[in-house]
């Protein structure tokens, strides 16, 4: 029995770490998915100049990051919901925190 307690003690500590986690992760998603859609466009429009797929990527990215970013955000936080009993909300504003975070941090970055 206290074997279970314990377990059970690990796992309500790992779950705010989990869920930082997985705002963090959204966002890995969102980059990726932004990255996929430019080079995708690349691909298939070989012809343009580079001014003209720059100007593609910096509006591909304005419309697919904030949309995607939604999404993932709404699906990392299922994911850490799946086996969550009680407090809902805390876990889901931790998993909005990661994400709001590796955003100010990027910004802060680019900023420089």
């Amino acid at each position: 029995m206290t074997s279970d307690a314990g377990a059970h003690d690990t796992s309500a500590t790992l779950r705010p770490i989990l869920a930082l986690f997985a705002g963090v992760l959204a966002e890995v998603f969102t980059i990726i998915t932004v990255v996929i859609v430019v080079y995708g466009h690349r691909l298939v429009a070989g012809g343009q100049s580079e001014q003209e797929m720059q100007a593609y990527g910096l509006r591909a990215a304005a419309i697919v990051g904030p949309v995607f970013g939604v999404i993932y955000t709404f699906l990392m936080a299922l994911w850490v919901m799946r086996k969550v009993n009680d407090r809902h909300l805390p876990h889901a504003l931790l998993v909005a925190a990661g994400l709001a975070a590796f955003i100010a941090r990027r910004r802060l970055e680019s900023s420089r």
